[in-house]
């Protein structure tokens, strides 16, 4: 079972801290450690010609990133930052043999993982394609529920998530994220608040978001 494998990487891996802003690994560095997300929020994300940054994945706690260039022992294809302070599991090739040669379920699952970067990206793709901004913006906060990226008190359901980390994860100006939050705010779907976003009418913001089956984890 993955929680076998997971305690003994804990043991045999190293746990490092990451403050927010900070560089976990930079596009074109050599792939030696795969990373696992133990706490925080992380972003990967590619260059533009531009200087700015295309975002490519959001990174939560009890994910793994940096694993298809650790598998082929390639260089990074992306970077990656730390949008909150993170905590996050290192594993070097060591360790990941080791594991690997005591749990034979461990492959298959990082398999899994592949699989799961591969569907994310997609999704996302399809999110990018749509030109509203302010759906883009209802579906990145209706997969937080969703995903359970989220914190529940009682019957409320809160976002911690600023506009500033709302909009360098979705690529769009603050501007443009504030102006969503304020349309949905006024329509009764949101509150909001210092650094954070309560939920008050999920089902008509994932309505106007378009998502009309409910998804998994």
């Amino acid at each position: 079972m993955r929680q076998d494998w997971m305690l003994f990487l804990t043991k045999v891996a190293s746990t490092r801290i990451y403050r927010s802003g900070e560089t976990i690994f930079l596009e074109g560095d050599p792939a030696r450690y795969l990373y696992y997300m133990e706490d925080g929020l992380a972003l990967t994300y590619s260059g533009g010609e531009d200087g700015r940054e295309r975002g490519v994945m959001a990174v939560w706690p009890g994910e793994f990133f940096g694993t298809s260039s650790f598998l082929q022992e390639n260089e990074h294809r992306n970077s990656s930052v730390a949008l909150k302070q993170c905590r996050v599991l290192v594993i070097d090739t060591q360790a990941y043999q080791a594991c690997r040669e005591k749990f034979p379920q461990f492959v298959p699952d990082m398999m899994g993982e592949l699989s799961r970067e591969v569907a994310v990206l997609l999704e996302q793709l399809a999110d990018s394609s749509l030109l509203e901004s302010d759906v883009k913006v209802a579906r990145f906060l209706c997969r937080r529920v969703e995903r359970e990226h989220c914190v529940r008190r009682g019957a409320k359901v809160l976002l911690d998530y600023s506009q500033d980390l709302i909009s360098r994860m979705l690529g769009l100006s603050r501007w443009t994220v504030n102006q969503a939050l304020s349309q949905f705010k006024e329509a009764g779907w949101v509150d909001t608040g210092y650094r954070v976003i309560e939920i008050t009418d999920y089902d008509a913001l994932r309505g106007f978001a378009g998502m009309s089956e409910r998804r998994g984890a």
